[in-house]
């Protein structure tokens, strides 16, 4: 199995409703429906994404890669946008730096429609 098949998975498995997954040379775009099509991108949903991610390089032995995600409330009603540096990943995977250290930076990234 490739890193998207485990992925899938993965997110599956945390209650994420995955719509795309593309694999490119820049790392991972993620494309999901939310459970909650409010105004603003649900913090745990993208903790639970995040988890899924980390679970999915762990169990496929692979680096940590770029990931950009794409929230959607419904088709074509995009709620939000995040990214997560593979980097920064890898440095939670290592203990190198902490959970709110890494959601900060996720939400740094954050841009809601």
């Amino acid at each position: 199995m490739d890193i998207v098949d485990v992925l899938e998975a993965s997110l599956r498995g945390h209650g994420i409703d995955v719509e795309t997954i593309e694999s490119g040379s820049d790392g991972l775009e993620v494309r999901y429906t939310t459970a909650f099509p409010d105004i603003h991108v649900n913090r745990q949903e993208v903790g639970r994404l995040l988890q899924g991610l980390m679970e999915a390089f762990e169990t496929t032995a692979a680096e940590p890669m770029d990931v950009e995600a794409a929230v959607y409330r419904s088709a074509g009603d995009r709620q939000g946008h995040w990214r997560v540096a593979g980097a920064d990943m890898a440095a939670y995977m290592q203990y190198k730096i902490d959970g709110t250290e890494l959601t900060a930076r996720v939400l740094d990234s954050l841009s809601e429609s």
